[in-house]
């Protein structure tokens, strides 16, 4: 059994693909902000409140085990760094489902989100 800071070392594009992955497993979690959203217009304990809150149950329950998946794979500050991505994905469900407008200011805010992911993606991880 591997301790809590021992991440298995992978080959550089294996290494891409995992933070690919994550990106996948980030989105999922975004999802279920959207599932919030849908719930949140329905009268409380409505069918449809209980339809959407339950989806948004579904999709974080599914998200909890891909996380565990991708955090072996990982170091957790990696994980977490990608994990901010959430912004982005947040933004565009945002525009795409709800036709909300995204600004320049969002659009800038998610730059430095990227340029700061893309700066602990590129660090090579140390075994601890």
């Amino acid at each position: 059994m591997r301790s809590n800071g021992d991440v298995p070392q992978q080959k550089a594009g294996g290494r891409w693909l995992t933070v690919l992955f994550l990106q996948a497993v980030v989105a999922v979690y975004a999802a279920a902000s959207v599932a919030a959203k849908f719930a949140s217009g329905h009268a409380f304990l409505s069918q449809g409140f209980f339809v959407c809150y339950g989806a948004e149950l579904l999709l974080l329950g599914f998200y909890a085990l891909l996380w565990q998946q991708v955090v072996k794979h990982l170091s957790l500050t990696t994980a977490y760094a990608n994990r901010s991505v959430a912004v982005f994905w947040g933004l565009l469900f945002s525009a795409v489902v709800f036709g909300e407008r995204i600004t320049v200011q969002n659009l800038l805010g998610v730059a430095v989100i990227f340029a700061g992911v893309l700066l602990v993606n590129t660090e090579k991880e140390e075994p601890a």
